[in-house]
């Protein structure tokens, strides 16, 4: 598999309608159920991305980013909930699992909801989203939309991130004018769908390339959101070629709970000093933070800035073309401290690289 952003799950639910057996020269006729067949695997996203990582540490860094539960609701065109199917890989956290037949209606209209990782705790043991999607999803009442679409995260704690022993992850898919192929005995549909972590995840190496020992601390990164919506609100989804000519998919449009930035915050990890002998590196563990959109009153997209305390002294600088963190992102941040100024590199996956350059200066 490819090395970036394995937590991109795509579901590929094979609709196979079900009549009675006839010759494939005989007119198809409406059944009266289907058969909705669902494969599930965990892709690393380069492939169904199109291509491959350009940034180093994109592997799941543990279980936590892996499917360890999956729950399917099925909705039908009337609301109605078909299916409300639960699964559990605590056991062995799985990037496939397949072949779930479900008998359906034959609607030409389906809302697939997917859940993965419900479970999600903060590090005091809190659920993530406080809410029982098992009780309050009912196979054959109405899916309660209005509850599911007002689901927020919260971060409390200028040091709190969400937990890397668990990462929320979910979608919701229409699947609308279904056209029913008939094959082998069947009529059949097939979709390709996915979730999205809801989480945004930054790694950083830092490389001392002086010829003195350093010290670092107070890695701070501002202008992020404390709320966050749990399904995706607004989200806009489109293929956008990129520079080498392949088709990645990216977050063009997202909606956040806040419309203002009072709610916005630093996050800073690191308070105690750390120190680095010259010609090394260090991998710092990986951060999980939510999505956000902090408005500029600027209007120059100066948004999220990074900041660390190198011997003892604060280099600080925006990012200047992050201008929008929505969920699913990647930042791999590299950052060079040399003998006379700092330099800074950030990758941002799934959703295109860039190089991010801030100018910290000593």
């Amino acid at each position: 598999m490819s090395k970036w952003l394995r937590h991109i799950i795509v579901v590929t639910a094979l609709v196979m309608l079900c009549g009675c057996a006839k010759e494939a020269s005989e007119s198809a006729v409406q059944p009266e159920f289907a058969r909705l067949r669902l494969n599930v695997s965990v892709f690393d996203g380069a492939p169904y991305l199109g291509h491959e990582s350009r940034a180093e540490y994109s592997d799941a860094a543990s279980d936590g980013e892996k499917m360890q539960t999956l729950r399917i609701v099925v909705v039908r065109p009337d609301g109605t909930v078909e299916h409300n199917r639960f699964y559990d890989f605590h056991q062995n956290p799985t990037t496939e699992f397949g072949d779930v037949r479900l008998k359906v209606a034959p609607d030409t209209e389906k809302t697939i909801y997917l859940f993965a990782n419900e479970d999600a705790r903060h590090i005091n043991n809190s659920r993530v989203v406080n809410y029982d999607l098992a009780r309050n999803i009912v196979v054959g009442k109405a899916f309660p939309t209005d509850d599911i679409e007002s689901l927020q995260l919260l971060l409390t704690e200028n040091t709190e991130q969400l937990s890397p022993a668990m990462l929320p992850m979910c979608e919701c898919h229409k699947l609308t004018n279904i056209d029913y192929v008939y094959r082998d005995y069947a009529y059949e549909y097939t979709a390709n769908l996915f979730v999205v972590r809801v989480a945004t995840k930054f790694n950083f190496r830092i490389n001392n390339k002086s010829s003195m020992p350093v010290t670092f601390s107070n890695l701070r990164i501002d202008k992020l959101a404390r709320i966050a919506y749990y399904m995706p609100h607004g989200v806009v989804y489109s293929d956008v070629t990129d520079d080498d000519g392949t088709t990645i998919k990216k977050i063009v449009g997202y909606e956040v709970p806040l419309v203002n930035n009072n709610d916005y915050y630093t996050f800073c990890i690191m308070s105690d000093v750390s120190s680095l002998a010259a010609g090394l590196n260090t991998v710092l563990d990986p951060i999980y933070l939510l999505e956000g959109k902090y408005v500029d009153p600027a209007g120059d997209a100066r948004n999220y800035k990074l900041s660390l305390d190198v011997n003892g002294v604060t280099q600080t600088d925006y990012f200047p073309n992050l201008d929008q963190l929505p969920r699913n992102t990647h930042a791999v941040v590299i950052i060079d401290i040399n003998e006379a100024d700092i330099d800074c590199r950030v990758q941002v996956m799934p959703y295109g690289a860039y190089e991010l350059n801030p100018d910290f200066g000593i």
